[in-house]
């Protein structure tokens, strides 16, 4: 049976066209808010490093050392420390407390004691049980003593603000505690888990850049959140008016209710987001959180 309701004046979208208005409505109202939400991290402009890259120009900065080429140690710790800005992969503690190592043998080679110190310090803070290999320095040398001469109950640490997006790690340990007076290697992993920053960073220098997690930063979330509510439920009432305009030129009975169902359904999802914006509004205006 044919459903037949007065016929109107105007032109009056279908069912189709409203729900294609609405699926493009929804898209750009997302996609925008993704874009306020989650922009996107500046990463270093270098090329990559791996971690099994990084392990290798570690073996080749020890083995120079080893065969007493001092020069060619020179060249890989170089390489090591101009590129180490590029670690694109966490790597395991072992190979964090190798690399102290041999900034450690860097700075003593140029005879800086106390930059020597601090590095062998942060060696054994990360592998208590490391020790100054023979093939690196004989028992009695004075690199030995250089090794073990910071006690590791003298190393201490402060807690750093937490990230606002994704970890923090110290020395290949997820955490905010950074070591006071030794070097750190320090990443930022974001929440998808890609590094974002990786740092050898000495105990007199600042950490990366990263972005902290603030009570501005809340309010700022819920201020976003709230607008975007407030757009979605925009968008639904838009969605509920074509729906009712479009009821009365309605070619079925069975469109018909689709089209009544959609005007209630849009109706109700709006006005409900609009109480959940305008609440979450209020909570970001005005809740103090400190800031």
């Amino acid at each position: 049976m044919r459903y037949n309701p007065p016929a109107r004046p105007t032109h009056v979208a279908s069912l189709r066209s409203i729900r294609l208005r609405t699926a493009a409505l929804a898209a750009a109202l997302l996609g925008g808010f993704g874009a306020l939400a989650f922009p996107s991290a500046a990463l270093a402009a270098c090329e990559p490093l791996s971690g099994e890259r990084f392990r290798l120009l570690v073996d080749d900065a020890e083995a120079a050392w080893t065969r007493l080429d001092t020069a060619a140690f020179t060249v890989w710790t170089d390489s090591l420390a101009a590129s180490f800005p590029c670690l694109a992969e966490t790597t395991e503690r072992a190979l964090v407390a190798r690399y102290h190592r041999l900034q450690g043998l860097r700075a003593f080679i140029v005879r800086d004691s106390p930059r020597a110190r601090a590095a062998f310090a942060a060696t054994r803070a990360v592998e208590p049980a490391a020790g100054l290999p023979t093939t690196f320095a004989p028992e009695g040398h004075p690199l030995q003593a250089e090794f073990r001469a910071v006690p590791l109950d003298s190393v201490m640490t402060e807690s750093v603000p937490q990230a606002a997006d994704g970890t923090l790690s110290f020395d290949a340990a997820v955490g905010r505690d950074r070591p006071l007076n030794i070097p750190t290697v320090f990443q930022w992993r974001g929440a998808d888990g890609a590094v974002r920053a990786t740092a050898y960073v000495w105990p007199d220098e600042p950490l990366p850049t990263y972005p902290i997690r603030t009570p501005l930063h809340l309010r700022r979330s819920l201020i976003l959140g709230a607008a975007a509510g407030g757009a979605v439920a925009a968008g639904l009432a838009v969605t509920s008016f074509l729906a009712e305009s479009a009821y009365d030129d309605a070619e079925t009975c069975a469109e018909a209710r689709q089209l009544y169902t959609l005007t209630n359904a849009s109706a109700g999802a709006a006005l409900g987001l609009a109480i959940a914006a305008s609440g979450t509004a209020v909570v970001a205006f005005t809740v103090p959180f400190g800031d």
